[in-house]
This record gives C-alpha cells, structure tokens and sequence, in this order.
C-alpha cells in the first residue's frame, strides 16, 4: 500500500475516492545514502514520506554546514511555503 496514505489514515478516515486521488499523484523515488533531496535554490511544494533511513535537513554559516533538523522514517514531511516563479512583492 501506498506509505503516504498509510500515514493519512493514521489520523482518522480517509475514504477510497481520495485515497485513488493521492495513489495516481504519488511518485516513488530513492536516494541512496549521501544524495541530496533538494539543492540549494529548490523548492518543495509537496508531502512525502521517508519509507526508511533518515533525513538531514542542513544550512551554511560561515562555510559550515549546521544541523536544521533531523526525521525519520515513516513520518510526513511537506513544506507549505508557496513556489513562486517571480519575486513576491511584499
């Protein structure tokens, strides 16, 4: 079964009309261990979830990668920040 939907009903119903929608919108991809997910510059615009391993999420001072936050498997991860194409102007 599709690990994203597994993880949606985990927090209550979700019924088969949805669950055909988010299957058909669903890619699978690897990563082996070391590769990046996202470079710097890109964007995430949607869920995901890590079927197994751990993810880093990392930003440079000074040179320096610092440690932002660590998940793991099984969990949801997403970003709701917008993707824009065009400066935003506020």
């Amino acid at each position: 079964m599709n690990p994203l939907i597994e993880q949606f009903k985990k927090y209550g119903y979700l019924n088969e009309v949805i669950a055909e929608e988010v299957e058909k919108r669903t890619r699978y991809f690897f990563k082996k261990k070391g590769e990046h997910f996202l470079r710097e510059g890109q964007h995430l615009s949607s869920y995901f979830v890590l079927s197994t391993g751990l993810i880093r999420t990392y930003f440079l001072k000074n040179g320096r990668e610092m440690n932002s936050w660590f998940g793991e498997e099984n969990q949801i991860f997403g970003s709701i920040l917008p993707v824009y194409t065009e400066k935003p102007s506020f």
